[in-house]
């Protein structure tokens, strides 16, 4: 993804783009929910984006549908 994000926060957003959930992105990753949370929020600010539809929408609006 590009949208300057750095490569970690790249693949939690095609994760979710990809309906990974937070819990799951978590425990999948070694993360806590709280750690995967505060990741999207450096996400969203970089973004632009306040939601997770939101953030969702802008990247398949720039990249189209994603592979799973």
């Amino acid at each position: 993804v590009g949208l300057g994000l750095r490569p970690k926060q790249a693949e939690a957003v095609w994760s979710l783009v990809n309906g990974e959930k937070i819990d799951e992105q978590a425990q999948g990753r070694g993360l806590s929910v709280e750690g995967v949370r505060w990741h999207f929020k450096n996400i969203y600010q970089r973004t632009g984006c306040s939601t997770q539809a939101e953030l969702v929408r802008l990247v398949l609006g720039l990249f189209g549908r994603p592979l799973n």
